[in-house]
C-alpha cells in the first residue's frame, strides 16, 4: 500500500462512499473523432476515471462505486484491472456495476443499493475541477450535523445546457431553473451553475426511488424534488467545474488543469466563500478586497482561482498530494493569517516550492518585537524612549491585531501599568517608545512601487494632536524621498515584497509601524495591478 494511503488511515475521522456514474455513450466525443471511450480520454496523461479515483482516494474512500455501460469492454476491463491491482501502487476499494441506462438518474439508481446507510459524493466521469478545495468539501459535509446535502455549484459558465443553481444569501440552495432567473427574487438573490458534484445523505435515496417511479429521466429533476421534498441543500460555490462533452473541452480542461493557482488565506475567518463578488449581506473587509482584487488581477493574466480561503485542511491535502513538490511551483498563496500553527505548516509548502506571498518568515519578521530589533541593528531612526509627549506601549509578539495592542500613555504609571498587563498576556515585555509630534502619514509599496497617501489619524483615535504639515508641496516632495528609501530599505531587510505602514515626518522619517499586506484603501486598484504584476513576473 502507498505510503498517503497508509497515512490517511492514520489520520482520518470519517469515512466517505463515492459514486462516479460512467454509463454514457459520449456520442458527442466520438461523432468528432474521438474514438476513445470518454471515461479513458486522459488529461495530462491520466485517464477521466483515474483522476477521479485516485482525488477520492486521497479523501477517505470507504467504497468507490461505477456504473458503466455494457457497450464500453474497455471501460469494463481497465476497472476490473484497477479492481485486481489497484491504482499507482493503492489498493481501490472499488466496486464496478456493468449495465446500460437510459439517463444518468436511471444510473445513480442502479448504483443506489450500494450508498444506502451512509453519506456519499457522486459526480459524472467527465467532471474536471481542481481538487485544492475539494478535501474540506468533503470534510465539512461529513462534519456538517444540519445539511442533508451539499451540491457543488460555480459562478463559471461553459455548458450547453446548463442548469442554474439559486441561494439565498447563506447559501441554502432555493431552486433549480433551466433558465437564468434574470431578476433575483428575495428567497433566491445568488445565482450560480451547477458543477455537477453532490455530496448526500441516506434521506437522499428514498427521493430518487421516488422520481425513477414516476418517470422522470434527468437528474436535475431529482435536485428539484430534493429541494421540494424539504431538504436543506447547501450550495459549495467552486471557482470553476468544467465537464467534457466536445473535442475542443479536452483542450480546454488541459489548459484549466495546467494554469498557475492562487490561492487566499485570509486574517480572518469566515471569509466570502468565492471570487469574485460577496452577497449584498456579506460584504467584504479592506483586508479582504485586496487579496480578492489581486487573485481578480491574477486570474485576467492566465492563473486559475483555487482555495479562496486556505486552511489547515487544504494544507494536509497539499502535503499529501504533491509530495515531490514540483506541481507546487506553479502555486501561489496571498497570505494574511497571523496563526502560528498554520504559518509553520504553510512553511513547508514553501519550502516544497509554493511561493507564498509575503514569505512565511517575512511575516515572522515584521512582529513588533523582532521588527524592533531589526531597525535598531540597521540604523533607522527610531523615537526616543523617554520625553515629554507621553508613550506609545505595543505588544512585541503579535502584529497589529487589535486597537488594544498599541496604547497611547500620557503619564509613567499609565506607561508601567501597560507595560505589566501586556508582559501578563504574552510572555513577553512590550515595545515602548516615546510620542512624537510631527505629521503622521500612511505609505504603502509592493517591491520598488511606493504610494506614500498623506492621511491624518482616524476619527476618535486617542493620540495627541498632531502639529500641520511645515511646508509646501516641495518640501513634501522631499520628505516623501527620504521616506520612501527608507521604506524600501525595510522592506528588503525584512524580506516582504507587500508592504506598508505608518510615519511621521520631521527633518528625519520614523517609521512607527511598518507590516505585511496593509489593506491599501485608498489605493486599491492601483496596488493589486502592481502586486499581480510582480507575481507573474517571478513566477515566469
Amino acid at each position: 500500500m502507498c505510503n498517503f494511503a497508509l497515512n490517511l488511515r492514520k489520520r482520518r475521522s470519517y469515512c466517505m462512499k463515492y459514486a462516479i456514474i460512467a454509463a454514457g455513450e459520449g456520442s458527442r466525443l466520438s461523432a468528432e473523432g474521438i474514438s476513445t471511450p470518454k471515461p479513458l480520454v486522459e488529461l495530462q496523461g491520466v485517464a477521466l476515471i483515474d483522476r477521479l479515483m485516485g482525488t477520492f482516494l486521497r479523501h477517505h474512500a470507504e467504497e468507490i462505486v461505477v456504473i458503466c455501460n455494457e457497450q464500453s469492454p474497455g471501460v469494463v476491463q481497465h476497472l476490473n484491472h484497477i479492481a485486481r491491482n489497484g491504482l499507482n501502487g493503492c489498493r481501490v476499494p472499488l466496486r464496478v456495476v456493468v449495465k446500460t441506462t437510459p439517463s444518468s438518474m436511471h444510473s445513480f439508481y442502479e448504483m443506489a443499493p450500494y450508498l444506502e446507510g451512509g453519506p456519499f459524493v457522486l459526480t459524472t466521469v467527465d467532471t474536471v475541477f481542481d481538487h485544492a478545495w475539494f478535501g474540506r468539501f468533503v470534510k465539512l459535509f461529513a462534519e456538517d450535523t444540519t445539511a442533508d446535502g451539499y451540491m457543488v455549484v460555480t459562478p463559471f459558465e461553459d455548458d450547453e445546457k446548463p442548469l442554474y443553481v439559486s441561494t439565498n444569501e447563506n447559501l441554502i440552495i432555493t431552486g433549480f431553473f433551466d433558465s437564468h432567473p434574470c431578476t433575483p427574487a428575495p428567497s433566491h438573490p445568488r445565482t450560480f451553475v451547477s458543477g455537477g458534484i453532490y455530496a448526500l445523505k441516506a434521506n437522499a435515496i428514498p427521493v430518487l426511488r421516488q422520481c425513477v417511479e414516476r418517470g422522470e429521466m434527468r437528474m436535475r429533476n431529482f435536485q428539484r424534488a430534493l429541494v421540494q421534498e424539504g431538504l436543506q441543500l447547501k450550495a459549495w460555490v467552486a471557482p470553476k467545474v468544467m465537464d467534457i462533452d466536445h473535442a475542443a473541452d479536452i483542450v480546454k480542461a488541459e489548459a484549466f488543469l495546467a494554469a498557475p493557482r492562487v490561492h487566499l488565506a485570509h486574517r480572518r475567518t469566515p471569509a466570502p466563500t468565492y471570487l469574485p463578488t460577496p452577497a449584498p449581506s456579506h460584504p467584504l473587509s479592506p483586508d479582504d478586497a485586496i487579496l480578492h482584487t489581486v487573485a481578480e488581477k491574477l486570474c485576467q493574466m492566465g492563473f486559475e482561482m483555487g482555495c479562496t480561503n486556505l486552511e489547515e485542511t487544504d494544507i494536509n491535502d497539499f502535503e499529501r498530494d504533491y509530495c515531490n513538490g514540483r506541481i507546487l511551483r506553479n502555486h501561489v498563496v496571498l497570505c494574511m493569517q497571523r496563526d502560528n500553527k498554520f504559518l509553520q505548516q504553510l512553511q513547508r509548502l514553501q519550502q516544497m516550492g509554493m511561493r507564498v506571498v509575503n514569505s512565511v518568515e517575512s511575516i515572522a519578521n515584521c512582529s513588533r518585537g523582532k521588527l524592533h530589533e531589526l531597525m535598531h541593528e540597521h540604523h533607522f531612526v527610531l523615537p526616543p524612549s523617554n520625553n515629554d509627549k507621553g508613550w506609545w506601549v505595543k505588544r512585541a509578539d503579535v502584529h497589529s491585531l487589535g486597537s488594544d495592542d498599541v496604547v497611547y500613555c500620557a503619564t509613567a504609571e499609565q506607561r508601567d501599568a501597560a507595560i505589566s498587563r501586556f508582559t501578563e498576556k504574552s510572555g513577553v515585555p512590550p515595545v515602548v517608545s516615546a510620542h512624537v509630534e510631527g505629521t503622521e502619514v500612511k505609505f504603502y509599496g509592493v517591491g520598488e512601487w511606493f504610494r506614500p497617501p498623506l492621511t491624518p489619524p482616524r476619527e476618535g483615535e486617542q493620540r495627541p494632536p498632531l502639529t500641520p504639515p511645515r511646508g509646501g508641496e516641495w518640501e513634501w516632495e522631499l520628505e516623501w524621498g527620504k521616506l520612501r528609501d527608507e521604506a524600501r530599505r525595510l522592506a528588503r531587510i525584512t524580506g516582504l515584497t507587500v508592504w506598508g505602514g505608518d510615519a511621521i515626518l520631521t527633518p528625519e522619517p520614523i517609521i512607527i509601524d511598518f507590516n505585511d499586506w496593509p489593506s491599501f484603501a485608498p489605493c486599491r486598484e492601483e496596488a493589486a495591478e502592481a502586486i499581480a504584476r510582480l507575481i507573474v513576473k517571478e513566477c515566469s
